[in-house]
């Protein structure tokens, strides 16, 4: 049959097989890739990784390794449409139509409203710029974004004159608070 010993049989059954030799020191090679990207790479780019290195194995054995052992990079998330412009609440006209520059300081004035993830929860940050001479005329931050409207009051350039004729551009509910100043 094979042709060897039951003694040598027995000892080779006893060995570990350098594929799974080779296979526990891949595996460390992975690992150690893993935390050097802030576990983020997936197995095509760990294997990308380790050819750079110079270690000789293939595309499918780096991914079964990855799989048996649980190395899985986070998903990114789906990307998810927060604007709701489905609503019946007042919106104010737009009166710029996309011309965003201005004859004189504070005849116009454009403002937005952006929100930034903190430990505190989300941060509400406005701004209201003079289109003029590009300055900030005025700028709120707030945990809740009913507050903002409500606290941003744009200060004109006491030296350029009144801010009677304003025509102001901006985000819906913003903009239509702060012109009515």
């Amino acid at each position: 049959m094979l042709e060897v010993s039951r003694s040598g049989f027995y000892a080779w059954l006893g060995r570990s097989g350098s594929r799974e030799l080779n296979d526990r020191q891949l595996l460390q090679l992975i690992r150690e890739i893993f935390a050097q990207s802030h576990e983020t790479y997936g197995s095509p780019r760990i294997y990308r990784e380790l050819r750079i290195r110079g270690d000789r194995c293939d595309k499918a054995r780096v991914e079964r390794l990855m799989q048996e052992n649980g190395i899985t990079p986070p998903r990114k998330k789906k990307y998810r449409v927060t604007t709701n412009s489905n609503h019946k609440n007042p919106v104010a006209p737009n009166v710029l139509q996309r011309d965003f520059t201005s004859p004189a300081p504070n005849r116009r004035w454009a403002s937005d409203i952006t929100y930034i993830w903190t430990l505190a929860g989300w941060l509400y940050v406005a701004v209201v710029l003079d289109l003029f001479s590009r300055r900030v005329v005025a700028r709120r931050k707030a945990l809740i974004p009913y507050e903002i409207p409500c606290s941003i009051r744009p200060c004109a350039d006491p030296a350029s004159g009144r801010v009677d004729d304003l025509d102001l551009h901006g985000e819906g509910e913003l903009a239509g608070q702060v012109a009515g100043l």
